[in-house]
């Protein structure tokens, strides 16, 4: 974005009531200012960061985006080629056409995506308003697009005037915060920059401040500390005012230990808060509350909270009132003004994690006297409510698991065997009257078991327990939904929903394995699951935090420890060996910075993280013996080929050499692309001769002469060979033929881990085997999906034989090819943010229809598809300002219509290429409705 001289004109025109710009003699049409009404697009959905409307900006120069939308019935062909940006400091500013920050001029460009302020310097706190206006291919000026609006962050360290204060004495309770303020008038803005560790709840006048949970997201606290910046002028009123905090342990504090050494991190602190609260009056004026040491303290209901192990809260005797003016808070202590945490203060700006859907329990179950047990029908990443208004002084225990004892009870020893001490259980002492729901805790589950200590006059256990009186509350990211799948096949569709709930659960401000047993981000598992929801869901902010949690992650020799955020696990010993550590989960460094990349054209994520990504393929170069990797896990999780009983033991016959280099080629191929986007020439072509060389040792170390893979019936080494690119040309048949077999020696299904799933049905699909790609995801029977589904799975399980946790990432991956392969729509790597898009859907008879849109961040994209007649049909949806590139089924074009006229008589429809048994168009955008005979048919 440029920002002309002509700035000068539109401040003097605002004070004039007018609106004036230079830029008009530029402009490619002749329209005034509201633009005329024949222009074709309207530009919506005005973002800054990604964000709508965002508070917290801390960049200098945000980017600005929007998408287009058709502003008549017809949407063919329609494009941008310019744009004006005017931003101000007012909305009324604003409407009175006075860009007094920035007023582009007229840009003569097609970009919607990422473009920079460039205006005056933004100070802390300011608030900017925004909009755009656009031209069309014919050069028809737009009308100005709705105000949209960002809101600045604390750019600086001085910028905080508050202190970091808690109460140590507090030990594992949550302990309150308070102090009263008085204003003189109601201001018209206020802003509360706020962050609490581990987790912190901001009260103001009674009412909770924002709907976060679990708040702020999870980083390595001595390096990245995540603030929130809350608009709260609603909530303040003239006069005495209370602000109250609550503080949980969360990761910062963890009460109980685990094999990880979370409880020796070296961020590790007593919980702790800092508050700056700003106001602005009416005249223009400002003041500021911050915590500091005249805040005090007391510990409220939860006398205990852990993320692993629960909570418990006591209701009987609450400091009622507590966040209100007016409470008595004489008895209260002053708090400790405490160090920072080390971090540098960044404001979050990743969805946050919320209590996203209430779920009720579909059965109730009384196992043994005074034990009764819950089931919700699925498995959930939350906590439970106790709904009961029981008496004054009871105690209820609420146990949370995903499975169940052969007693009917739930098992409590399943899956905590990592973690030491307390597991997934809340404790009430009842008030009468009171709701309990944790707030500073998180399960995975499907049972829960409430036991009582209320008796019956007989002093037999109490019954009186109802269905209604406990519901289960998902808890996880609230990702923005930008997707919908489906086929005929209702077995296919069972499965996608089965890999989406397992992918979300896992998605809690980072990418998880599991939200039972460990609740960490295990960088390969955590990567599926956003790949998994990344076209049912926007995970694109999320991405870039976690992104920026493995920057923090990796060591200065670029090693990435398999889990991110680390407390310290992962990381080279002291003695430079390797660890715990396994290049697949590493190379997430890699792959997720060029994942942004595509799906949202985020150049400056991409630029940020390359200089991570060569220290990690350096690093990975570093280990190499004999041109191979040989660290550490191999296909982690594979259906052994050599069963001794339906429970084998889970490895993968591929070594762990070929898994691990295949891991290195990747790395080294993606990041050969990622120089090349950059204009990083040089080092383009070092990552390419890598690769070649990489590829050279892996076929001589692990193919014959003939051509074999020297594996044999095993999926993931053929997998891996083909979906990467490994196996040469001229043996590519060879090495599917060996995949076919192994699939077929274990009776049509699939059996690999959470390596070779990923890529099992890209090298079928690619090798023009999509037909058996679909076979292993709907087989019947073990191992497979479908398997899953009849012993009444309702996530994926991490294993297939259902020895772990229930619901997993892992094997998730599938959910990707279903989308982007059976439906047909990816991004472009040529054209990312689906500037170009690309429709392949596979050429399958089964199912017969399938259709998916996605809102990519230029707009809606749409697929269907199906096959009748012998003649395949598919609708494409094409946004505004992109280009399509079509692959039909067909071996001639004249076999192919569109809307129902031969294909060649359509000027806005170009042929490209063929390719294989299908004809590639390429279309403008807009809705297109191709028919063609199906290859092998008979013409009519």
């Amino acid at each position: 974005m440029k920002c002309p001289a002509q700035i000068v004109w539109s401040i003097l025109g605002a004070l004039l009531g007018l609106h004036t710009s230079l830029a008009s003699a530029e402009r490619p049409g002749d329209g005034g200012e509201t633009g005329p009404s024949s222009c074709g697009i309207v530009p919506v959905n005005l973002r800054c960061e990604y964000g709508l409307d965002p508070s917290g900006i801390d960049v200098r120069d945000p980017r600005l985006s929007w998408e287009l939308r058709a502003a008549t019935g017809s949407n063919r062909g329609l494009r941008q080629t310019a744009y004006r940006i005017m931003i101000a400091g007012s909305r009324e500013m604003l409407e009175r056409g006075a860009g007094d920050l920035c007023d582009s001029g007229v840009v003569k460009s097609d970009e919607t995506l990422g473009i920079a302020y460039a205006g005056r310097p933004l100070a802390s706190g300011q608030r900017c308003w925004w909009r755009v206006k656009v031209w069309d291919q014919e050069g028809r000026e737009s009308g100005w697009s709705a105000p949209a609006s960002w809101t600045m962050g604390l750019m600086e360290p001085g910028d905080w005037s508050g202190r970091w204060i808690g109460a140590p004495e507090a030990g594992f309770a949550a302990p309150l915060l308070r102090k009263e303020w008085k204003l003189r008038e109601k201001p018209v803005r206020a802003t509360a920059y706020f962050c609490g560790l581990g987790y912190g709840e901001l009260y103001l006048n009674g009412k909770k401040v924002g709907d976060h949970a679990l708040d702020p997201g999870f980083t390595d606290y001595a390096k990245r500390v995540l603030y929130a910046a809350h608009d709260v002028g609603g909530q303040l009123v003239a006069g005495t005012n209370a602000v109250g905090i609550i503080l949980g342990n969360g990761w910062y504090w963890m009460p109980t230990p685990d094999v990880w050494d979370f409880q020796n991190a070296s961020w590790r602190g007593f919980p702790r808060a800092i508050l700056q609260l700003d106001v602005e009056y009416g005249d223009g004026t400002r003041e500021s509350l911050v915590t500091d040491g005249s805040w005090k303290w007391a510990v409220g209901p939860v006398a205990f909270n852990c993320l692993r192990g629960g909570e418990t809260i006591d209701l009987r005797a609450p400091p009622s009132g507590w966040e209100r003016p007016g409470f008595d808070d004489a008895s209260w202590r002053g708090a400790t003004v405490l160090p920072a945490p080390g971090g540098r203060m960044v404001a979050q700006r990743h969805p946050p994690i919320r209590a996203v859907r209430e779920i009720p329990a579909v059965k109730l179950t009384q196992p043994r006297p005074g034990v009764f047990v819950y089931d919700f029908g699925e498995h959930i990443s939350g906590w439970p409510r106790y709904n009961k208004r029981q008496g004054q002084g009871l105690k209820v225990t609420l146990s949370c698991n995903e499975k169940l004892g052969r007693d009917g009870t739930v098992d409590m020893g399943e899956l905590s065997e990592y973690t030491f001490g307390r597991y997934q259980t809340d404790i009430m002492v009842g008030r009468a009257g009171t709701t309990y729901e944790p707030r500073f805790t998180l399960h995975g589950f499907r049972f829960v078991q409430l036991e009582s200590s209320q008796r019956a006059p007989s002093g037999d256990p109490v019954t009186d327990v109802a269905l209604g009186d406990v519901t289960g509350i998902e808890v996880r990211s609230d990702l923005p939904s930008a997707g919908g799948f489906a086929t005929s096949d209702e077995n296919l569709n069972a499965v996608y929903r089965l890999l989406l709930r397992a992918a979300l659960a896992n998605l809690a401000g980072m990418g998880t394995d599991c939200p039972s047993r460990e609740k960490l981000g295990w960088t390969y598992d955590g990567f599926v699951a956003m790949q998994a929801a990344a076209n049912d869901c926007d995970v694109g902010l999320l991405c870039a935090k976690w992104l920026d949690d493995m920057r923090d992650a990796q060591e200065p020799c670029g090693n990435l420890p398999r889990i991110v955020p680390t407390g310290g696990w992962g990381k080279l010993k002291a003695d430079g060996s390797m660890g715990r550590n396994d290049p697949w989960w590493g190379i997430s460094i890699v792959r997720a910075p060029w994942f942004l990349y595509l799906r949202q054209g985020d150049r400056r994520a991409l630029e940020a993280a390359y200089p991570a990504m060569k220290r990690y393929v350096d690093f990975l170069s570093g280990t190499a013996k004999d041109g191979l990797l040989h660290w550490q896990l191999g296909d982690w999780l594979a259906q052994s080929a050599d069963p001794v009983g339906y429970y084998e033991a889970t490895h993968s016959r591929a070594p762990v050499a070929l898994v691990s280099t295949a891991a290195w080629f990747y790395a080294a191929s993606i990041l050969s692309r990622v120089a090349e986007a950059l204009g990083e020439t040089a080092d383009a072509k070092r990552f390419r001769e890598l690769a070649e060389q990489i590829r050279d040792n892996f076929n001589r170390h692990f193919i014959d002469l003939s051509g074999r893979l020297m594996v044999e019936r095993d999926q993931t080494a053929p997998a891996l060979a083909l979906a990467l690119g490994l196996a040469p040309e001229r043996y590519r048949q060879t090495v599917l033929r060996q995949l076919v077999t192994a699939i077929a020696d274990r009776g049509g299904h699939m059996a690999t881990g959470i390596v070779g799933t990923r890529f099992l049905h890209d090298a079928l699909s690619e090798n023009g085997r999509a037909d058996l790609a679909v076979g292993t995801l709907t087989a019947e029977g073990f191992p497979g999906y479908l398997h899953l589904l009849r012993r009444g799975a309702t996530a994926v399980w991490e294993d297939w034989a259902g020895r772990q946790a229930w619901n997993h990432a892992g094997l998730a991956s599938p959910a990707c090819w279903l989308y982007e392969v059976l439906a047909g729509i990816r991004p472009d790597p040529a054209a990312p943010g689906f500037k170009r898009v690309i429709v392949k859907p596979a050429p399958v008879a089964k199912p017969e229809w399938v259709k998916a849109w996605h809102q990519s961040p230029r707009g809606r994209v749409a697929v269907r598809r199906e096959t009748a007649g012998g003649r395949v049909s598919l609708s494409v949806t094409v946004p505004p300002n992109c280009t399509a590139e079509v692959h039909v089924p067909a071996i001639d074009i004249g076999d192919i219509t569109e809307g129902g006229k031969p294909v060649c008589d359509r000027a806005d429809v170009r042929f490209l290429r063929q390719e294989g048994q299908a004809i590639v168009l390429e279309t403008d955008s807009g809705d297109y409705q191709f028919s063609a005979l199906i290859p092998g048919e008979s013409k009519p």
